[in-house]
């Protein structure tokens, strides 16, 4: 008897591991990955706490979830010049990391704008995979309406003087582009807002975040604050998208612009243009196409589960918005090839200067 039981445990046992390797020769012939196969990819973020990081968080929980074996990894950071210096610093970490950047960001790192950079970095080597926000900025006053040439001699509040989007480039715009002069007056942008609605100054930055297709609006803090003063407010368009440009180039800091059209906005009777900035994720020309291909999916095919981990992503971050903001030839053939086989169009902004586009 106990050689019977001993003879049906061998046999139970050999069923199993043919059983196992039926299943793995099947997962190999299939091209099914096993946990094995699991390819981790890390993100370069930003500081903990910011729309960048909270983003990082997303994606590590929907690859886990919903991806048989892309895992990213969230990495703090402090902020997108480390991520210029630091990818270009270790080529080890070009094929397995992507990180999150901007149009300006990218172009103070070609140029080897100090204090920043000690030398230009070959910022055309990166390669943009998607776009979670779009920023649009503007300029508003109170009272009576007002043009930007009425601005001149004129106090003007800004964020910090360290801002991109809230100081840095709507005064390049506005000295560069128009050749006005104005006191800065550097405050914050919800501080500026403040000085504006208490007289200290003209006029200050507003923006708001949007879609691709601009069917999704999502007002910055400071200009809700102004919606909700019962004031009378008047937008102060930022010129025509040639202004921009022409204060991208002679600045060297890459700038969109895009024309928004009356009634976008609460209390906008006529077009407005603005600075429009992207902000996005990009990887290495080198990173792999099948993990660029992948990863812009994943973003696709479950961007509804952004709005589990902060309100405005889950809102913006649809896929006209996921395919927008970069020309065709500074994005990765993977992200490409995924944005093709799912039929969303590739837009971007009506103008945008950029040193490292030949």
């Amino acid at each position: 008897m106990k050689k019977r039981w001993k003879w049906f445990g061998i046999l139970g046992l050999m069923s199993i591991m043919v059983t196992i390797g039926l299943a793995e020769h099947a997962n190999a012939k299939s091209g099914t990955p096993t946990q094995k196969d699991r390819v981790y990819i890390d993100f370069f973020s930003s500081t903990f706490g910011s729309g960048s990081y909270v983003l990082g968080t997303a994606l590590e929980a929907i690859s886990a979830k919903h991806h048989p074996y892309l895992r990213i990894n969230n990495l703090e950071t402090p902020g997108w010049v480390w991520h210029m210096r630091t990818i270009f610093a270790n080529p080890e970490r070009h094929k397995t990391t992507i990180l999150g950047g901007d149009p300006p960001t990218l172009s103070m790192a070609y140029a080897g704008k100090k204090p920043h950079y000690d030398k230009p970095l070959p910022v055309q080597q990166l390669k943009f995979l998607t776009t979670q926000f779009i920023s649009n900025a503007f300029l508003v006053t109170l009272d009576t309406p007002k043009t930007i040439r009425e601005l001149d001699g004129k106090s003007i509040g800004f964020g910090r003087a360290t801002q991109m989007s809230w100081t840095i480039e709507p005064e390049t715009v506005l000295r560069k582009g128009w050749g006005i002069d104005f006191k800065s007056v550097y405050l914050g942008p919800n501080e500026s807002m403040q000085a504006l609605l208490d007289g200290r100054v003209v006029a200050c930055p507003a923006k708001f975040y949007s879609t691709g297709d601009l069917s999704g609006i999502s007002p910055a803090g400071s200009l809700t604050t102004l919606q909700a003063s019962g004031r009378p407010y008047y937008f102060i368009s930022m010129g025509k998208p040639s202004t921009i440009a022409k204060a991208s180039e002679s600045s060297k800091i890459a700038m969109g612009a895009d024309i928004i059209p009356a009634g976008t906005l609460k209390n906008q009777p006529e077009p407005i243009c603005v600075i429009q900035d992207v902000i996005g994720i990009m990887a290495h020309e080198t990173f792999p196409e099948d993990l660029a291909y992948e990863f812009t999916k994943l973003c696709l095919d479950y961007h509804k589960d952004f709005s589990k981990y902060h309100s405005r992503l889950g809102k913006l971050c649809i896929p006209s918005t996921i395919a927008y903001g970069w020309f065709e030839d500074e994005r990765h053939p993977g992200a490409i090839r995924a944005f093709e086989e799912a039929g969303i169009p590739m837009g971007h902004p009506e103008e945008r200067w950029a040193p490292w586009r030949k």
